[in-house]
C-alpha cells in the first residue's frame, strides 16, 4: 500500500517519480530500518519520516542515476533511524506492576545503600550514553530485549561468535572507564 504522504505531491510527475521510486526501493527501505528497530509500527514511523526528507529532494534524486538513487534512498533511511534512535531514551521502561513490585518489595537495604545504588545507575547510565550507538544497541538487544547472538547476528549481519566478541569488548570499555574513575567491579554486581 502507498503511504499516504505520497499522494499529497502536488506536481503529477513528482508524485509519479516518488510512487515509482518507492515502489522500487520499499523492501529495502523497511529492512534497513529493521536494522535498528523491531517493533513493525517503529519501522513504519522511520520509513514515512525518510520519505518525507526524500519528497524535499525530488529534484535531486531525478538528476541521480538509478543507482545513485538508490544509494540516496538507504543511506537517508539509516540516517532517519539513527536520528530516531537518538531521540528516544536508551533506559527500558518498566510497567507500572514492575515498578510496584521494586518499591514494596522487602529489603535488607538501608537507605544509604539505596541512594548509592541510585548514584551508581546514575553514572552507569551516563557511562552508557557516551558509547557508541552500534554498542548501545548491541547491549540493548542482549540485555533489555533478551535477544539470542544469533537474532542479533542476523540484524547486524555477522556470526554469532562475534556478537559474543563484540559484547565482551563493549563490557571490558565500561569495565575500564568504571575501574579508572576509581570504582571496584564489585560494587556493581
Amino acid at each position: 500500500m502507498l503511504p499516504v504522504i505520497i499522494a499529497t505531491i502536488e506536481d503529477e510527475d513528482s508524485r509519479e517519480f516518488m510512487t515509482n521510486l518507492y515502489l522500487r526501493c520499499e523492501k529495502r527501505m523497511y529492512r534497513e530500518a529493521s536494522k535498528l528497530f523491531s517493533r513493525p509500527s517503529d519501522i513504519e514511523d522511520v520509513v514515512y519520516e525518510a520519505l518525507a526528507k526524500l519528497i524535499d529532494k525530488i529534484a535531486v534524486l531525478q538528476e541521480l542515476s538509478e543507482g545513485e538513487r538508490l544509494q540516496y534512498v538507504i543511506v537517508t533511511v539509516k540516517h532517519t533511524a539513527i536520528n530516531m534512535t537518538r531521540r528516544a531514551s536508551f533506559l527500558p521502561t518498566a510497567s507500572f506492576d514492575e515498578m510496584d513490585s521494586l518499591f514494596t518489595a522487602p529489603t535488607d537495604a538501608s537507605p544509604e545503600d539505596y541512594i548509592l545504588k541510585e548514584q551508581r545507575n546514575a553514572y552507569l547510565r551516563s557511562i552508557f550514553s557516551e558509547i557508541s550507538l552500534e554498542d548501545r544497541l548491541l547491549l540493548e538487544q542482549k540485555y533489555i530485549l533478551k535477544w539470542t547472538d544469533a537474532e542479533i547476528a542476523e540484524g547486524l549481519s555477522i556470526q554469532p561468535a562475534s556478537v559474543r566478541m563484540r559484547l565482551t569488548r563493549t563490557k571490558r570499555k565500561i569495565a575500564e572507564t568504571l575501574l579508572a574513575q576509581g570504582f571496584r567491579l564489585s560494587d556493581w554486581v
